[in-house]
């Protein structure tokens, strides 16, 4: 009974569990994984490197590798929100979720003026410093990856200046995009086999631990 709760607990060890923290560093510091989200954040927010179409944006996201794991996208928005400015959208909004529950945005207020400290963690986060809602200078928005409706030729687009989530025309507009993957990239990340040898050899080394044991009872 004793070796078989010692077999239980280092099986807990070697599995990842949430930690107290919302964020985990993931990939050396190159991206963060979301415990509430169940998502994994690209550290740059400039994750293409410039203003793309979204069929541009889809094809060069295709191909985005960083630290030799793929698999990343743009976020999803589900639907759209009750206010005319689309503001607070989080509960089916990835990119509303990470600026207002994860970053503490605040609605009308840039992310760079308004967040908690979990927006030092990311860098080349794109808003307009010299916007003003009162004059309506243009905003710095970011691509979602669903369109509006089938057959649609928008998705929504998310603006860091405001909060704000409103439609835009796939051809029309250039925006920036912000990669994230579903679930804890550190999953995918590890090959499988160093980790099954990882578990192998500490199961043999507790067999052994378990031998020397009986055998000085």
């Amino acid at each position: 009974m004793k070796f078989l709760n010692l077999v239980l607990t280092v099986i807990l060890l070697i599995l990842p569990f949430g930690a107290n923290s919302a964020l985990l560093e993931r990939l050396g510091g190159l991206a963060y994984y979301d415990t509430d989200a169940d998502l994994t954040w690209l550290a740059d927010a400039n994750s293409l490197d410039g203003k793309l179409t979204w069929h541009s944006a889809n094809i060069r996201i295709n191909d985005l590798t960083v630290a030799g794991v793929g698999g990343w996208r743009m976020p999803e928005t589900f639907s759209r929100c009750d206010t005319a400015l689309g503001l607070n959208c989080a509960a089916n909004s990835e990119m509303g979720n990470l600026f207002y529950n994860v970053l503490g945005g605040a609605a009308l207020e840039q992310i760079t003026t308004t967040h908690n400290d979990n927006y030092y963690l990311f860098n080349n986060i794109q808003t307009n410093p010299d916007f003003d809602l009162e004059n309506n200078f243009r905003t710095e928005s970011y691509w979602s990856d669903i369109a509006i409706r089938a057959g649609s030729e928008s998705v929504y687009s998310f603006s860091m200046d405001i909060g704000s989530q409103s439609p835009a025309h796939f051809f029309d507009n250039s925006y920036y995009v912000w990669a994230v993957q579903s679930g804890d990239v550190a999953l995918t990340s590890v090959p499988v086999p160093a980790a099954v040898w990882l578990f192998a050899s500490g199961l043999v080394g507790l067999f052994g631990f378990n031998r020397r044991f009986n055998s000085k009872l």
